[in-house]
């Protein structure tokens, strides 16, 4: 009996002591006030302030500052501006990465780019926490953020998984029955540039009306953009837009089919020649730097 007595108070005086400590933070709390019901202590319990907000009914209510109150409808969260903020540091970011502004194995500083970006570098630590996980940004423990290098197995998984998005959006198309029409103009625009085959493999996603594999694909191309650089400087561009653009839009869905597995062996073929020269890029330019 004397157990059960110790282990029954041992239970509820923590938790009364706990309530006690609520009451006297939130004084309004007994008196009908809504109150933060999470445990503050310390410097934190000190610094907060209560301020009042109407509630339901006219009545008031307590909350603590820094904390909004309840969204009732859309527009309250854009008129707050946090989402936008994020969306649009993100956006620049990603099309930053794609555009190679920084090259594989540079580091990204969170505080230049918030200054840049005339933003806090909160919304930049979140963009970059989300571009972490989507493989576009490396997160290396004590040492910041940055742009990825990646190895020879890197590409070859990247390249088998991008070959088999662009090869499903395809069977897509050709299940539909009725083939979309392409527009070459596009195509033959970034025929002379480094990102031309990224172009053509974006183009061939759009096929598709799965808004999945599309936003899938479009990642794992953006995820290549470094490669597709180096591949060109190395190697020019052997890839024929045009002819890819008749094929799909003359419903030769087979030769298509052929013309991305073809392609993308040719990729693999030099993957561990482009792997090595994007390395051998950022030791120069490490060098560079020191010196």
């Amino acid at each position: 009996m004397r157990r059960f007595v110790r282990h029954e108070f041992a239970r509820i005086v923590p938790s009364f002591l706990r309530f006690s400590t609520l009451a006297r933070q939130y004084p309004g709390s007994m008196h009908g006030y809504h109150a933060d019901p999470r445990p503050v202590f310390g410097a934190q319990a000190r610094n907060r302030v209560l301020c009042r907000v109407s509630g339901p009914h006219g009545a008031a209510r307590a909350e603590p500052r820094g904390m909004l109150p309840p969204v009732t409808d859309g527009s309250s969260k854009i008129e707050r501006g946090g989402g936008d903020t994020f969306t649009r540091v993100y956006r620049s970011l990603r099309q930053s990465l794609v555009a190679g502004t920084a090259s594989p194995g540079d580091q990204i500083v969170v505080t230049e780019v918030a200054k840049g970006l005339r933003v806090s570098p909160t919304p930049v630590r979140e963009a970059l926490a989300r571009l972490v996980g989507e493989g576009l940004v490396e997160d290396r423990r004590r040492h910041g953020y940055f742009v990825p290098l990646l190895s020879w197995f890197d590409l070859l998984e990247l390249y088998d998984l991008c070959e088999a998005l662009i090869l499903a959006a395809l069977r897509d198309a050709r299940d539909r029955g009725a083939p979309p029409a392409i527009d070459a103009a596009p195509m033959s625009d970034h025929a002379r540039t480094p990102q031309s085959f990224g172009v053509q493999l974006t183009t061939l996603l759009s096929l598709s009306r799965n808004a999945r594999l599309l936003a899938a694909g479009r990642l794992q191309v953006d995820c290549l953009s470094g490669a597709i650089r180096i591949d060109a400087r190395l190697y020019g561009d052997s890839s024929d837009r045009i002819q890819l653009s008749e094929m799909v839009a003359a419903g030769n869905w087979r030769a298509a089919l052929q013309y991305v597995r073809r392609e993308f062996r040719r990729r693999r073929s030099r993957a561990e020649s482009v792997a090595f020269a994007m390395a051998a890029a950022h030791r120069a330019k490490n060098r560079a730097n020191i010196v």
